[in-house]
């Protein structure tokens, strides 16, 4: 319920997920968002968001930011694949609407994906 600023890095396995989009989340709609994606082919995405001053956050559960990751098709078993914060290409960091440094605990996620069905079409058709 105090923090008005908030930075972090996410590292991802590019062989998995390719970075696509990152937005807003519904906690901070009314934030400034400051993406570094300079990294996102190697599989790190630097975030920095802040709301406007002397804002804060509601009390709670939040979400602040919204990142959209693709995937390769999966065939044979679904695959588990970790998003980890990270301190590049931005530290970590969450801070008041004051500027003060706020302690902090990042955890980790990780992402299943599961198998992909496949369809198709064959041409010409046999019953027209």
């Amino acid at each position: 319920g105090n923090e008005n600023t908030l930075s972090f890095s996410l590292n991802f396995n590019t062989q998995r997920v390719t970075y696509a989009s990152i937005d807003l989340g519904s906690g901070a709609v009314d934030g400034l968002l400051l993406p570094n994606t300079s990294q996102a082919v190697s599989g790190r995405l630097g975030v920095t968001m802040q709301l406007p001053a002397g804002e804060t956050f509601a009390p709670g559960t939040q979400e602040v930011v919204r990142v959209t990751f693709l995937s390769a098709t999966v065939s044979g078993a679904q695959i588990v694949t970790p998003i980890n914060f990270t301190n590049t290409p931005i530290n970590r960091f969450v801070f008041d609407a004051q500027g003060s440094k706020l302690a902090t605990n990042f955890v980790n996620g990780s992402v299943t994906l599961t198998v992909t069905d496949f369809e198709g079409d064959v041409t010409p058709r046999q019953t027209g």
